[in-house]
């Protein structure tokens, strides 16, 4: 769904089946390459989209755009650095605890 904070008021939705590639997997590196990525980006999901409808979007309000937030860019950033020289097979156990969280679950397992 898409929807206007300036100009006209209109929403824009769009219907389809979607596909996730995920990080590292030969169709994510493919579509988006090393250097066109964004600090922190995890998947691609490319929708096949078999319908497009609008509606009025009155009750959507207007918005003024001051700038965009730098904390997230930032934060991954930083984090997609100190990743960097891990090497690809080490064992999990030598870790650090952030990387040793990806693998669980909320519920610990």
């Amino acid at each position: 769904m898409f929807c206007a904070f300036e100009g006209a008021p209109r929403i824009t939705r769009l219907f389809g089946r979607g596909t996730v590639h995920e990080f590292g997997t030969p169709e994510y590196e493919s579509i988006i390459p090393v250097d066109k990525r964004q600090p922190g980006s995890r998947s691609v999901i490319m929708l096949d989209v078999y319908k497009v409808s609008s509606s009025c979007g009155y009750a959507v309000p207007l918005y003024t755009f001051k700038a965009h937030r730098l904390k997230l860019k930032e934060f991954f950033t930083r984090k997609e650095d100190e990743d960097i020289p891990a090497s690809a097979n080490c064992d999990p156990s030598e870790a650090e605890p952030r990387v040793r969280r990806r693998g669980c679950s909320i519920i610990g397992s």
